[in-house]
């Protein structure tokens, strides 16, 4: 069964590992960062691995990925998504029996920029290690509210560095490419009461949209400013359902642009 593990019980594990590091089998291996654009206030980068392993005692069965990641512009107030559910969907080793995010700086706030991000995966039970291949290892989604640039780089502390892990308990280490990726105001050209951020006018999705996240716990507005439509400050309420209501069906005012 494929767990959510606390950082330090993966500690704990990687910690107890040989301590001397194994050659990388054939050619270097390398870790990347990709920039995957925006969509509805937030921007998708993603942690890629290129791996030419061969053989079972060479594939990969763990990973520590220690990251950094720094913002340009404080205004944009970036907030990551430390899920573990969102950090490896799709990835290669989302099928692992033990997945950890943890967001070491900062008190753990993901929302506090720069800020250290650490991933570790590991295989405890018996799905398929990875081979040769070029995979992709965890997303990072980060929630913007203005322009920016968001960098990636690793770290490493005197207990945690970037490592790739065999079967037989043997860490080695890839290369790495750190990455940037920019954020432009075309990203953020949404027009006021659109609250999911599908483009052009406000329209009757938009306010069901926001009754959903009002009155049933549904997801926030894309960005808080656009949910705001009369634009009278804080979240999103029935005051800003009406007046879309109003704006749409009984030619009222357009909504009111907050920056």
């Amino acid at each position: 069964m494929k767990v959510g593990l606390s950082f330090c019980m993966l500690f704990f594990i990687f910690g107890n590992l040989a301590g001397a590091a194994a050659p990388d089998p054939g050619n270097p291996d390398t870790a990347y960062v990709e920039c995957a654009g925006i969509s509805q206030g937030a921007l998708l980068i993603k942690i890629m691995f290129v791996t030419d392993n061969v053989g079972d005692t060479n594939k990969i069965d763990g990973f520590s990925f220690p990251l950094r990641l720094t913002n340009s512009n404080p205004a944009a107030n970036p907030v990551l998504d430390s899920s573990w559910t969102a950090t490896y969907a799709g990835s290669a080793a989302g099928g692992f029996s033990a997945l950890s995010t943890w967001v070491y700086s900062n008190g753990g706030d993901p929302g506090i920029f720069p800020l250290q991000y650490n991933l570790t995966a590991i295989n405890l039970q018996n799905s398929p290690a990875i081979g040769a291949g070029r995979y992709l290892f965890a997303n990072l989604i980060i929630h913007l509210e203005d322009t920016t640039t968001i960098c990636v780089d690793t770290h490493r502390t005197e207990t945690v560095t970037l490592f790739f892990l065999k079967p037989n308990n043997q860490k080695y280490f890839p290369q790495w490419r750190s990455g940037c990726c920019q954020v432009d105001s075309a990203d953020f050209t949404f027009l006021a009461g659109d609250a999911n951020c599908s483009g052009g006018n406000p329209n009757l999705t938009d306010v069901i949209y926001l009754t959903n996240y009002v009155f049933r716990g549904g997801p926030a507005p894309c960005l808080e400013r656009l949910g705001d439509a009369n634009c009278s400050g804080g979240s999103a309420n029935l005051t800003d359902i009406i007046y879309l209501v109003n704006y749409l069906f009984k030619g009222g005012p357009l909504p009111v642009p907050c920056s």
